[in-house]
Order: C-alpha cells, then structure tokens, then sequence
C-alpha cells in the first residue's frame, strides 16, 4: 500500500512539488469517485468525504480503493508489486466549536475548526479545498482553523501553503483573546504560525469542478 501512495502521489504532485487540485480531481474521477458533503446539525460537524461517484439522490457510500478501480496504468503498477488495496481514500470532519472547546480555547472568530483528517498518498488538500468553499458559500461565508488540540506535520504543510502560497484564499489574524494558541507556538510567537490564522475562501472553482463533473453530493441538513 505504501508503494501505491508513493505512486499516486507521483501523478498527483507537480514538478515543482506543488498539490495540483485538478489533478487529484482527475485522478479520483478515473477511480469512479467523488466527494460527498454531510453535514449534521444537532453535532454541529460536517463530513467531507470521497465517496463512490454519484449516480442517483441517494447518498453514495464511502470509496475505498481495490482493483476494479484502477486506471490501466494504475492496474499495471498494482499487479507488478502484488499491492494490497483496502483503504478509505480520505474524509475530514469538520465542526464549530463547542461550548466545551469555547471554555477551553476561546470563540476563534465564529470559525468552524478542523477535528479529524485522515488521507493518504496527497487526497487531503482537495478535502480542505471543499470545506473552504463549502464554508463560505453554504455557511454564511464562514472560515476554516486548524484543531486547536494538536495538528499532524503532514496537515501543517497544508496551512502553511494556504498562508505563504495561496492569494486566493484570505487569512484572518485571531488573537491569543479570542483563541488559544498553543498549537502556533504560544503567545509570543503566535503571529508567525499558520496555525493563528481563520482562512476563507470565496470562490466555488472546486466545487464548480465536481459540479461539472457530476462528482459531488450534498446532502440534506440532518
């Protein structure tokens, strides 16, 4: 399974070492997958998660990856290294903060905050791409944090494109106030981080794309 990430990642990155979001587009359509959006009121958090590609209103069940789902070039590969393939391509949770995470780390500007990230082989930044622009354009235009309790090297390196790479996407300044900054390194070293930061998104070019390519579904408010 390792060699596998190794290999998709190698279609997924650019030369320069840059995440291209189309190309994961790309990648995830040849599997048959898509990404569904479920949002559940009464817990306040939201799953974005690649699915089998939609075909019907009926919620689509979650993708995992096995040999039917390769491209040639990928079938190829998966047969030459005798790859065992179980594995749930990606979901991340989304939520808005608690009253419990208030008490413990502030308001953090109204944001809704990362609370679990599980993808491999380079599928999680098309995941944050959709719930910034789900945020804003279906949350009255809400932004994206980092969990306040802990953040993984790999989910860092996505923050930290967001905050050094990415124009189109706008950064807010939180404060020590207002949110705890532990995990940016404290309050003294807080405004250097890209984990101090609420990031928005005010575009739809991702979700347009899945839209156009009939890969994503929404479902109803639970």
């Amino acid at each position: 399974m390792q060699q596998l990430r190794k290999y998709i990642r190698q279609l997924i990155v650019e030369s320069s070492g840059n995440i291209k979001i189309d190309n994961i587009i790309s990648i995830i359509d040849g599997f048959g997958a898509g990404i569904k959006i479920v949002p559940n009121e009464k817990s306040g958090k939201i799953d974005i998660v690649y699915c089998k590609k939609p075909t019907s209103k009926k919620e689509p069940d979650d993708f995992f990856f096995d040999e039917s789902h390769l491209t040639d070039r990928a079938k190829a590969y998966y047969k030459k290294n005798k790859l065992d393939l179980e594995d749930l391509v990606g979901a991340l949770t989304i939520m808005k903060m608690t009253n419990s995470d208030i008490r413990n780390y502030g308001n953090c500007n109204g944001a809704y905050k990362v609370d679990i990230i599980e993808s491999p082989a380079g599928f999680g930044p098309l995941l944050y791409e959709v719930a910034l622009e789900y945020l804003y354009n279906y949350r009255s235009k809400n932004g994206l944090i980092p969990d306040r309790r802990s953040v993984k090297p790999e989910a860092a390196n996505v923050w930290k494109v967001y905050n050094s790479k990415r124009d189109d996407v706008k950064k807010i300044q939180l404060h020590p106030d207002d949110c705890d900054m532990k995990v940016a390194g404290g309050k003294s070293k807080y405004k250097k981080s890209e984990l101090s930061k609420m990031y928005v998104k005010d575009n739809m070019n991702t979700i347009t794309m899945l839209k156009k390519r009939k890969m994503l579904y929404i479902s109803p408010k639970l």
